[in-house]
C-alpha cells in the first residue's frame, strides 16, 4: 500500500499570492491566553481560533495554510473533512474556526487535529530503519553515517547531544494490524493518507493541496 503526505499547493493559480493564506490573527488577539494558538496544546484546551485573517490576495481553497497555527492542526473545508470521514482516521478532534477575508466571515471550515501521533505499538521496529547523519561543510551535503537500531521512538533523542543532527528515517514499517488510512507521524497537523484516500480527494476535486509520496513508509 502506498502512502502520501498532504502538503499545501504552491501554485499561485490555485492558492493566489502570497502562498501563505494567513499570516496573522485578528487585531487584539491575545497570544498569551491559555487557549491561544501558542498555548492551547500544552494546556490541553480547545484552541481560540477567532479569528484567522486570510490574506486579500489569497484564494479560498479546501485547505488553508495559517502561519500562527503552524503544525498544531489543519484548517479544512467541511467538504475536505467529509471525504476523510469515509475512511479510518486516527484519534482526532474538530474545533470551530472563524476565517475572515475582506472583513467578512468565510463559512464552511473546521480546525482538524490529531490527538496522538504514531506510537511505538504501531511500529514494527525490527523492520524499521533510521540512520545517523552529519553535514559535510566542505561539499555542502549531508552524509549518512551508521544505521541506528531502535526499539522505541524515544531512543531517537536519548543521549543525543544538541549539536548532533536528528537521525533520518529510511524505512518505517507499520504493523499488520494498523488500520488507519489518515494519520500523522510527528506533527499533529500533518496529514498522511493512504492511496485510496488520495484518489478520493482527487476525484472529489479537493483544492489547495498536493501529494508527496511517503516512500519510506510501508505496511508490514
Amino acid at each position: 500500500m502506498k502512502y502520501f503526505k498532504i502538503e499545501k499547493s504552491l501554485d499561485p493559480k490555485v492558492v493566489g499570492i502570497p502562498s501563505n493564506h494567513s499570516e496573522e490573527m485578528s487585531k487584539g488577539y491575545d497570544f498569551n491566553a491559555p487557549n491561544s494558538v501558542y498555548n492551547w496544546r500544552k494546556n490541553s484546551l480547545v484552541p481560540n481560533l477567532k479569528s484567522v485573517l486570510v490574506n486579500k490576495n489569497a484564494k479560498i481553497t479546501d485547505f488553508i495554510d495559517c502561519v500562527p497555527i503552524g503544525g498544531s492542526g489543519a484548517i479544512l473545508s467541511e467538504k475536505f473533512f467529509n471525504v476523510l470521514s469515509w475512511f479510518n482516521i486516527l484519534d482526532y478532534t474538530l474545533a470551530d474556526i472563524e476565517l475572515i477575508q475582506f472583513n467578512k466571515v468565510v463559512p464552511g471550515f473546521l480546525f482538524f487535529y490529531f490527538n496522538r501521533t504514531i506510537q511505538d505499538n504501531d511500529i514494527e521496529f525490527s523492520k524499521t530503519k533510521y540512520v545517523n547523519i552529519e553535514f559535510n561543510y566542505e561539499i555542502g551535503e549531508y552524509k549518512e553515517l551508521e544505521d541506528l537500531n531502535i526499539s522505541s521512538l524515544t531512543e531517537l533523542d536519548e543521549g543525543r547531544p544538541v549539536s548532533q543532527l536528528r537521525p533520518v528515517l529510511k524505512r518505517l514499517t507499520l504493523k499488520k494490524d494498523f488500520k488507519f488510512d489518515v494519520f500523522c507521524l510527528i506533527s499533529p497537523g500533518r496529514l498522511i493518507v493512504s492511496e485510496a484516500v488520495k484518489n478520493a480527494l482527487v476525484r472529489e476535486k479537493i483544492t489547495g493541496i498536493r501529494f508527496e509520496p511517503f516512500v519510506e513508509l510501508v505496511r508490514e
